[in-house]
């Protein structure tokens, strides 16, 4: 009937149960937040439905309406009493829990692993030992490794004599204890363990721990045993032991592990670097010819009152060689520290700056001399770009922001009072390049060659082939034809501090075929002849430029031949070619679809050979319909068809390496088929 309501509107909600509020309280912890799930907790102990509110027997509800906590949802909540360090709560849970008659809030039964190894964790957040090997002496349960690891975790939290202080050998003892039992230590136990050596000051049983764990898995290796965790399984115990041997005073020996670690299987993470460089920032100043373990005549620097720069720098250039972002608080210490460095530098002449420190052979280890604070900015500026990456065509957010960073990085630079050099600039013009702000990277570019002017011995900063390839980077991404041939004509025709004429490279030549082809896109929503016009020009000026290219590489002698008359009819702008790698383009496959794409819309608008192939098969045509052929004049003498046959045949648009390129770009993809078709007339 339609006068009845629908059946939602008339049907009774469930009634909330255990399985309910369990799953609410787990979902609140895995999302960092405790005190909801005790807010949880609470409320479920609130209703009237609650296990210790009712009498079932005396009939008032029925069985199935009563919430019975089980041993699952205790466990939640004892984990919940973890998390915010409640270790005595969660002993009461587990008192209950073994009462004969239960407890208030939960009946009695049987406590599992779960139930031991949460309570134990529990006890080693809140640092509280004793009642931590309490509860294991009197585990109805199996303990397993994370039982034995959560334990030893524990020792030495507190400034205590009961607490294992400055006496690792309780964690030793558990340790082997672990091993009678037959439980095998995993990577967090050895971590723990060193740990422990470490907050007792003993670095040398923190490196015993750890060839304890070398040669337990040496000894797994033999039998074909596999790591659990894979190769990071044991990054957590190299990174306690290199922590331990810093704060001890022993920087050498941590070095030494670090290099160390790849070697036995383990790759340093964002911790194992952040770990040492703090201790390489924060050590003492070395004294001449003595390290920082008291060996004599092992340092490699040449000043008493230097810090372990260079070592932190080779730290922050394997974290940009493994893709890994420092943290702020290294991007923190490291720019105190360069700071701290300028005025020891600018206290310095000129002739000590230079002078190289025959104690250790001439080898400064990149840690004397002004180019010392300089390297760090540099290494700076150049690890914040690492969330970027050159093929990405579009601009974001986020490389504004980094743009902003590396500027902040470069003022604070100079307020020391440091001397930028080209490097520098140079960063400076690959942040504009990413975040495609061609304005920003001509203001540096003016600002560079100020510098190198008015500084007095500031000869390197002079631009170099780095410096045109990201100064026509930023034109191509944030500007288009104009902007990159007036980069182009400026690289070619700088004097001023050079002795060879900048030659384009194969980066070089990408920049400009991308500044054409982004005002083509910018071209592709007009309509008219005109907008077509325009769009054909630009496609000549990518074919052309390619086609020079191969003239000057000297190519097969037929080929050659068919573009031997390009030269006087080549536009100014793209002067210089000839000196640029055919190799090294012809590997790039974005670039040579981009320069197929134009040779085959320029031979179907021609109403070249091409054409007439293509009216033979059931291809769908990648040009409108409307576009009329182009004029006389328009055209280079350039045979667009068999400009697409060359490329196609090239190894990088093979049917297997092109299609994952294709596949989003309809447009290219017929151009692409299109041309195979006339590679095979």
């Amino acid at each position: 009937s339609l006068s009845a309501p629908p059946s939602f509107l008339t049907a009774v909600p469930p009634l909330t149960n255990i399985v309910t509020y369990s799953t609410l309280m787990s979902r609140a912890v895995s999302l960092g937040k405790p005190h909801v799930a005790l807010r949880l907790w609470r409320l479920m102990k609130s209703q009237d439905e609650f296990w210790s509110r009712i009498d079932v027997e005396e009939g008032h509800r029925s069985g199935e309406d009563v919430m019975i906590p089980d041993v699952k949802a205790v466990n939640i909540v004892m984990n919940v009493y973890a998390k915010l360090g409640d270790w005595e709560s969660a002993m009461g849970l587990l008192d209950q829990m073994r009462s004969e008659r239960g407890g208030e809030d939960v009946p009695k039964m049987e406590p599992n692993i779960v139930t031991y190894n949460t309570l134990i964790d529990a006890c080693h957040r809140a640092g509280e030992l004793i009642p931590a090997l309490s509860t294991f002496h009197t585990m109805t349960a199996t303990p397993d490794a994370r039982t034995y690891t959560s334990l030893i975790s524990t020792v030495a939290r507190k400034p205590s004599p009961h607490y294992g202080v400055n006496d690792p050998a309780l964690a030793f003892d558990l340790l082997d204890n672990m091993i009678r039992r037959g439980v095998t230590p995993n990577g967090m136990t050895y971590c723990a363990l060193i740990d422990v050596c470490s907050r007792c000051g003993r670095s040398d049983l923190a490196l015993k721990g750890l060839r304890m764990m070398l040669r337990q898995e040496k000894e797994q290796r033999e039998r074909g045993v596999r790591r659990r965790g894979g190769r990071d399984d044991y990054v957590g115990a190299w990174t306690a032991a290199i922590d331990a041997c810093g704060k001890a005073g022993h920087v050498d020996t941590a070095l030494k592990l670090f290099h160390a670690m790849e070697k036995f299987g383990s790759r340093p993470n964002t911790v194992t670097c952040g770990c040492l460089m703090d201790r390489l920032l924060r050590a003492p100043p070395l004294s001449r010819g003595t390290s920082s373990d008291g060996d004599a005549g092992s340092s490699h620097y040449g000043n008493d009152t230097e810090v372990r720069i260079s070592d932190a720098l080779d730290v922050l250039r394997y974290m940009r060689s493994r893709n890994m972002e420092p943290s702020e608080v290294m991007y923190t210490s490291l720019i105190s520290s360069a700071g701290r460095l300028v005025k020891l530098e600018n206290r310095m002449t000129l002739k000590e700056r230079r002078q190289p420190d025959h104690d250790n052979g001439g080898n400064s280890g990149g840690g004397g001399g002004t180019t010392c604070a300089i390297d760090v900015y540099k290494e700076l500026m150049g690890s914040l770009m690492l969330g970027d990456r050159k093929s990405s065509a579009a601009t974001t957010p986020q490389t504004h922001t980094l743009l902003l960073k590396v500027f902040l990085v470069f003022q604070e630079m100079k307020s020391r009072g440091a001397t930028p050099d080209v490097a520098c600039y140079n960063a400076l013009l690959r942040a504009c390049a990413n975040a495609g702000d061609i304005a920003k990277a001509h203001d540096t570019f003016a600002q560079m060659t100020r510098d190198g002017n008015d500084v007095e011995g500031t000869e390197s900063v002079i631009p170099n082939d780095l410096t045109w390839r990201e100064l026509l980077r930023a034109a191509a991404r944030g500007g288009g034809e104009g902007d990159v041939e007036e980069v182009w004509n400026m690289a070619r025709g700088w004097k001023e501090g050079v002795k060879v004429e900048w030659r384009p490279d194969g980066n070089a030549f990408e920049a400009l075929v991308m500044g054409y082809w982004r005002d083509c896109g910018s071209l592709l929503e007009g309509v008219g002849a005109e907008t077509e016009r325009e769009r054909f020009r630009l496609y000549e000026k990518i074919v052309v430029a390619y086609c020079h290219v191969l003239a000057g590489e000297g190519d097969n002698g037929d080929f050659r031949h068919r573009f031997s008359d390009i030269e006087s009819s080549i536009p100014a702008a793209v002067s210089g070619l000839e000196h640029v790698d055919l190799d090294g383009i012809h590997s790039n496959q974005k670039l040579m679809l981009i320069i197929l794409r134009a040779a085959v819309v320029l031979e179907l608008a021609r109403g070249g050979s091409g054409t007439r192939q293509h009216e033979q098969c059931n291809d769908k045509i990648i040009v409108s319909s409307s576009v009329s052929p182009m004029e006389e004049k328009q055209r280079y003498n350039v045979n667009y068809c068999e400009v697409a046959r060359r490329i196609v045949r090239l190894e990088c648009l093979s049917e297997n390496s092109a299609r994952v390129l294709t596949m989003t770009d309809s447009k290219t993809a017929n151009a692409l088929q299109l041309a195979r078709i006339w590679s095979e007339k």
